[in-house]
């Protein structure tokens, strides 16, 4: 299964599969996330635990996490329901009628 990428700035929501997906939106030079890179080299294997990526402005959606978002509010990152399961039909609407 592929990760969710995702990036949220004051004009647009934009997510991707892959981290690549977003050198294609911006033609200026991309941010580099320089912490992550050296830990990355340091411990010479890729930071999954992590919603860092080597993109500054680009996060990972991490594991048995929802992502919530509403018009121009922040995202809402929420993790799984506790049994680890994703929310059933009622319980996601219970959770999306907060925030209308």
């Amino acid at each position: 299964m592929k990760p969710l990428y995702y990036r949220c700035d004051e004009r647009r929501f934009v997510f991707a599969s892959e981290v690549k997906a977003f050198l294609a939106l911006d033609r200026s030079t991309p941010n580099i996330n320089l912490a992550y890179l050296a830990t990355s080299i340091s411990t010479q294997q890729y930071l999954l635990s992590t919603p860092q990526t080597l993109l500054q402005d680009v996060k990972r959606l991490e594991a048995g996490h929802s992502l919530i978002r509403f018009g121009n509010l922040a995202p809402n990152l929420q993790r799984r329901s506790g049994s680890g399961q994703p929310l059933s039909g009622s319980g996601f609407t219970a959770r999306i009628r907060r925030y209308i």
